[in-house]
């Protein structure tokens, strides 16, 4: 299967392997050197940087092309490539560690929600799109049997297929296509997370919610944060250092442009570099059997004013069967504000961010 744009490469690059880190953001797991022309040359994954011999500037933000003619242009990609790479999902290792921890069911819904492909041995295509639908770029990163990257193989480093910034093509918020007006109520909380494999399995499980992700830890800018405008942000970091000091970054970033955003430190006493998408698997399975043990009951409802009995009763009924949705919501500080009956079989609870 072709992935790669059909223009030809102008250079020939190679990644770094791990050894040679950007100049810029310091990733050793982004730069592409280019060959025959040294590793000062390149492109940054992680970052955007860009670097090309005869030019005198770098292009240090991703969602900022080459000038050409005194502009900056962006490109999109048809949506048909995209449906190409929607198939040979039984090599994908992502999608069936996905099938056996989520289900069939769960995992086609989070194939067609966000367009997830494969790639070229085995590689997991996570598309991104903007908000208005137009598909921006794809990163393909390369998975285990057990769901987590494969970190010490150079041939399986994540790359974007050849769709290169210096070509025009720039990254948006992974799930960014949830931001459209249609398709949530605007008062959704967004959870902002690092990687596009914690989104999938947030989304699995707590669909209530937009599940986003930066596609790396500090790599958001003000272009791409500039999709969240008016919107309700939490930051979810993972157990490192370097997520940890991402989150602030995101917080910070997010402040100057008045975006409503906090950090939750789901993991505040520790440093064990636990993958955030794990530790949702981990209390869905702990909580699932609490529940089914009746649990549940003596747990207090996070509402945020008086309900009727009736209704009470229909969340707890709602939070015993789904008892990650309790405690994220607990952890996360949301509130139950409203609830309306959805084809009078399913239940809606409107969620909103308290102010601490």
């Amino acid at each position: 299967m072709q992935l790669e744009p059909e223009e030809d490469k102008p250079y020939n690059f190679r990644f770094s392997g791990g050894g040679h880190p950007c100049q810029y953001c310091h990733s050793r797991t982004g730069w592409s050197w280019i060959r025959n022309h040294g590793k000062e040359y390149g492109v940054c994954f992680a970052c955007g940087t860009s670097k090309y011999p005869g030019r005198s500037e770098t292009t240090a933000d991703p969602d900022k092309g080459p000038e050409v003619n005194g502009q900056h242009p962006f490109r999109y990609i048809p949506l048909q490539v995209v449906e190409q790479t929607m198939t040979a999902y039984r090599a994908n290792p992502f999608v069936q560690f996905l099938k056996r921890t989520a289900g069939a069911a769960v995992t086609e819904k989070i194939i067609r929600h966000f367009r997830i492909g494969t790639a070229r041995n085995g590689g997991t295509v996570f598309w991104y799109f903007d908000k208005d639908g137009f598909c921006r770029k794809p990163k393909v990163v390369f998975y285990a049997s057990d769901g987590h990257r494969i970190k010490n193989d150079p041939r399986r480093k994540p790359h974007c297929a050849g769709y290169i910034t210096a070509k025009g093509y720039r990254l948006t918020l992974f799930g960014e296509q949830q931001l459209n007006p249609g398709l949530y109520p605007g008062n959704t909380p967004v959870v902002l997370v690092e990687s596009e494999k914690t989104v999938c399995v947030g989304y699995a499980f707590l669909p209530e919610y937009i599940w986003l992700a930066t596609g790396g830890a500090g790599s958001l800018n003000p272009a791409r944060a500039a999709a969240l405008a008016g919107r309700q942000v939490i930051i979810l970091p993972d157990a490192d250092p370097a997520g940890r000091e991402g989150a602030e970054k995101c917080l910070r970033l997010l402040e100057r442009l008045a975006i409503e955003a906090q950090v939750r430190d789901l993991f505040s006493y520790s440093e064990d570099h636990t993958d955030l998408a794990d530790y949702l698997l981990s209390q869905l399975r702990e909580n699932s059997l609490h529940a089914a043990s009746g649990g549940f009951a003596a747990k207090a409802l996070p509402l945020a004013r008086p309900f009727p009995q009736a209704e009470r009763e229909k969340m707890e009924r709602i939070f015993s069967k789904h008892p990650l949705l309790w405690q994220l919501s607990t952890q996360l500080g949301l509130e139950i504000i409203a609830m309306k009956d959805i084809q009078k079989s399913t239940i809606n609870c409107q969620t909103s961010i308290k102010v601490l």
